[in-house]
């Protein structure tokens, strides 16, 4: 959602971009029709949807950095969740230190405007400067510093209890799993809340429904 953006430093207006994983318009039209997501239907009526072509390979790492890139897996240089290393004989998971093309929003906060990134996966670690507040998704864990600025992980802890990670895997008890993924989001949600008046720019990523879907 949104606009163009004017990268002089001028005032741009307010973008809100918001990205779900796992989420196909199979079942998006089908909890439509139902009157499950109205927010949705109002965005699809008065705006424009449509099937995008996935990546190829179709997989969270790097599909989601060619979408803030505008960049194919072959230009970024990672094609999987792990990198190999033939010099060294081993596999090494990629991280967002592995793509070195800026994501679209680097510009927009090198431009001056307050931006405002929340869980994209494959976006740890966060940017050591940075205009506005970063909260980095997978592949940061709970035990790393995954916030820009860095304090923002010790305030999002003690205000919110928030995590990056789900606390059940669905291999151990579905039903916990999917109590964390509603939370989980929910989390998303509040943190974005605090930060969208302030905000030029923002974008939150909700990553575990594609937990869920594998599932």
């Amino acid at each position: 959602m949104g606009g163009p953006v004017p990268l002089d430093g001028k005032d741009m207006g307010k973008v809100i971009a918001i990205g779900i994983d796992g989420a196909p318009w199979e079942l998006v039209d089908r909890f439509i029709a139902s009157g499950s997501l109205p927010t949705f239907e109002r965005l699809v009526g008065t705006g424009a949807s449509a099937d995008l072509m996935s990546t190829i390979p179709p997989v969270t790492s790097p599909a989601w950095k060619c979408y803030s890139t505008g960049k194919n897996p072959g230009k970024l240089g990672a094609f999987w969740w792990t990198k190999v290393s033939f010099k060294e004989k081993r596999l090494s998971f990629v991280t967002g230190a592995d793509f070195k093309s800026k994501d679209y929003w680097d510009y927009i906060s090198d431009a001056g405007q307050y931006t405002v990134q929340i869980n994209m996966p494959m976006s740890y670690p966060p940017p050591k400067e940075w205009n506005g507040v970063f909260i980095s998704g997978v592949p940061a864990l709970e035990n790393d510093e995954y916030t820009y600025p860095r304090e923002l992980k010790q305030d999002l802890l003690d205000r919110m209890n928030y995590r990056i990670t789900l606390e059940t895997a669905f291999e151990v008890s579905a039903e916990k799993a999917i109590r964390s993924v509603s939370e989980l989001i929910d989390l998303r949600f509040d943190v974005a809340e605090e930060h969208v008046e302030r905000a030029d720019f923002l974008q939150v990523s909700i990553f575990f429904i594609d937990d869920a879907q594998h599932f």
